[in-house]
């Protein structure tokens, strides 16, 4: 799974509900809630690193500057620009590494107890959200 995929999938679970969903289900979705969680936190902590790491030096000292002149005008954008250039090429290369995680999947059954719960609970997740859930924690067999 890309670490992009893990960090949405994680995102996405915070907000379900697992209402009357079997005893097996509970426990594979607290498996991955845990799982993905682990992962997603390393993942935000490396992107946190580079962003650091990434920041020209004096990028900050011109952002905090009120009266800039023409040229440290030129200067910011340029290094914001750089610096923006820069994180995106890392993060879409990072992101998009594969990282071998285990899925637990849950029923059919408990798939509905779960959108019935959750639609109960928030308005949080459209159907596509649902659907996005249901390719990742349903198997089809």
């Amino acid at each position: 799974m890309k670490k992009e995929e893990i960090v949405n999938l994680n995102r996405t679970l915070l907000y379900v509900s697992f209402g009357n969903m079997s005893k097996a289900g509970k426990s594979a979705m607290m498996r991955n809630l845990v799982r993905l969680g682990k992962h997603s936190k390393e993942i935000e902590e490396a992107m946190k690193i580079a962003f650091d790491k990434f920041k020209p030096a004096g990028l900050d000292d011109l952002m905090k500057k009120k009266d800039r002149s023409e040229e440290e005008q030129k200067e910011l954008d340029d290094l914001t620009k750089k610096f923006d250039n820069d994180i995106r090429e890392y993060t879409s290369e990072f992101l998009a590494e594969e990282v071998e995680i285990e899925i637990h999947y849950i029923s059919d059954a408990d798939f509905d107890d779960l959108v019935d719960a959750t639609s109960k609970a928030t308005k949080e997740l459209t159907a596509g959200n649902f659907m996005y859930l249901h390719e990742y924690l349903v198997k089809e067999g």
